[in-house]
């Protein structure tokens, strides 16, 4: 017997919704499209990032212009912020336009994995679920369910965004 609450899904209401939410400019960078514009283009987070680039670049060209050395903690916090550009615009890359994505059932194991390892520490999604993914649902269907994760990801790369750039940074200066 059915719920007498449950509604039938309506066919168009996945790409609708979708189109909705990005007819609104999104940020530059991470083309968020649920973070209001801040300034210039930017979300407040990455105005932020914005800021701390362009503040750290002109501490390094004001020492240099008065012949005063650099510390290494001072190179460090800039290339921590070069990196957190570009992790932003790499979400940017992975999460934006979301409405005209071509999204396949590997793009939906590989969040659903991500999602996965955040919460249990354990992939339970290993390369046997993307054709069900496929096999199951629309593209908008797969766009929406795409979108939905994003936002889960997105809150937790943000929230870590500088320490993995750290991480990152860290790693090349001991390749130099």
């Amino acid at each position: 017997m059915k719920n007498s609450t449950q509604i039938e899904p309506t066919n168009g209401y996945p790409g609708s919704f979708l189109e909705s939410i990005h007819r609104d400019p999104s940020c530059k960078w991470c083309k968020h499209p649920e973070q209001p514009l801040y300034s210039a283009g930017f979300c407040r987070h990455c105005y932020r990032i914005n800021r701390d680039v362009s503040k750290l670049e002109s501490q390094i060209q004001e020492r240099k212009r008065h012949k005063q050395s650099l510390s290494s903690y001072v190179l460090f916090r800039l290339k921590t912020a070069r990196k957190m550009v570009y992790l932003a615009k790499a979400e940017g890359a992975n999460y934006g336009n979301i409405h005209k994505k071509n999204v396949a059932g590997s793009n939906l194991e590989l969040q659903f994995s991500q999602v996965s390892k955040a919460l249990i520490r354990k992939d339970l999604y290993d390369g046997n679920t993307a054709n069900v993914f496929d096999w199951s649902f629309s593209p908008d269907q797969k766009r929406l369910i795409y979108y939905l994760l994003s936002r889960v990801i997105r809150h937790r790369e943000r929230s870590a965004r500088r320490s993995i750039a750290m991480a990152l940074a860290s790693r090349e200066r001991g390749r130099e």
